[in-house]
């Protein structure tokens, strides 16, 4: 019997998933989990990819020590504030769009030894072009395919 490597959830609704775990999976994606709050990602020890979209409840992101995970795609995350961990772990693609909590400048000051490229869009036009410019004069790279294998 194969391995699940990739799990997609979406269009249901839970505060939180607490039953799920998983030492095989490699590539999770939530898409809108109508009220989740909570997110344990230390319940998915082998976790590579993460892919979160439309969570307006979830207010932040623990990585956890020992985080596998080299790409991250966040969209729509309205109450998202903060993301821990995010600096030991040893992402190479971070992709962020439209999650207004989160300081996407900021983010870019944050070391982060592995990032070799990103895609962040906060929707202002002048925040975004201070991004660019940020992103140009730190040599990162800048995501495409971030999820294609």
């Amino acid at each position: 019997m194969p391995v699940l490597q990739k799990l997609s959830i979406g269009f249901g609704s839970r505060e939180g998933m607490p039953e799920l775990f998983s030492d095989s999976v490699t590539h999770l994606s939530l898409l809108r989990v109508k009220g989740l709050q909570a997110l344990e990602l230390g319940r998915f020890p082998g976790l590579e990819v993460l892919e979160i979209e439309d969570q307006p409840h979830l207010s932040e992101l623990v990585l956890g020590v020992g985080s596998r995970l080299r790409a991250l795609r966040l969209e729509n995350l309205k109450s998202l504030g903060w993301i821990e961990g995010l600096g030991e772990a040893p992402v190479s693609k971070l992709s962020i769009y439209k999650t207004p909590g989160l300081d996407l400048l900021g983010l870019l000051d944050e070391p982060m030894p592995g990032l070799k490229a990103v895609r962040l869009v906060s929707g202002k036009r002048g925040v975004d072009r201070e991004i660019e410019v940020r992103r140009e004069v730190l040599g990162i790279g800048l995501v495409s395919g971030i999820f294609e294998e």
